[in-house]
C-alpha cells in the first residue's frame, strides 16, 4: 500500500483523508485519461480493496461515500455496501449514476447480483451484459 493504512477509518471524513493519502498522480492521470474526471483520488484498486477489509462492512460509511461521487470512494463504497440492506430503487439509482466505466465494473463485479434484488420491484429487469467490444490496446474482446 502507498500511503499505509494504519487505523481503521469510521467516519467519512476519515475515510475520504486516507484514500487521498493513498491516492497517486500517476492513477489520476490514468483514470483522467480513461475519462474519469477530476473527483478522484487515484488511488490503486487493490489499495481499495485493503482499506475495504480494513473497515470491513459499513453500509452507512458506504451510502456517505457514494454520495461523495469521488471514484475511489465510490469503489470502497461498493466494497463495504450491504447489498441485501438496498431497496431495487436505489439500486437502480445507483447504476443509473455511475458516469466513469471502472466504477461501473465493480460495481457489476462487486455490487449486489440481481438474484439479491427483487429487479421486479421496481419494473424492469437488469439488461444483459453488453456485447464485448475491441479493446484499444489488443484488439482483443474486453471480458
Amino acid at each position: 500500500m502507498c500511503g499505509l493504512v494504519r487505523s481503521r477509518p469510521s467516519t467519512l471524513e476519515e475515510t475520504l483523508t486516507q484514500l487521498e493519502a493513498l491516492g497517486t498522480e500517476k492513477m489520476r492521470a490514468q483514470n483522467s485519461k480513461h475519462g474519469a474526471g477530476k473527483n478522484q483520488f487515484g488511488v490503486r484498486r487493490g489499495d481499495v480493496q485493503t482499506l475495504a477489509k480494513k473497515i470491513k462492512t459499513n453500509h452507512e460509511l458506504a451510502r456517505a461515500l457514494w454520495k461523495t461521487k469521488n471514484i475511489d470512494a465510490r469503489c470502497l463504497a461498493i466494497l463495504l455496501i450491504k447489498p441485501r440492506s438496498l431497496s431495487a430503487v436505489e439500486m437502480d439509482r445507483m447504476v443509473r449514476s455511475v458516469p466513469f466505466v471502472e466504477v461501473a465494473d465493480w460495481l457489476s463485479s462487486y455490487g449486489p447480483s440481481p438474484s439479491e434484488r427483487s429487479w421486479e420491484s421496481i419494473g424492469t429487469t437488469p439488461s444483459p451484459r453488453a456485447a464485448p467490444h475491441p479493446s484499444p490496446r489488443s484488439g482483443s474482446t474486453r471480458w
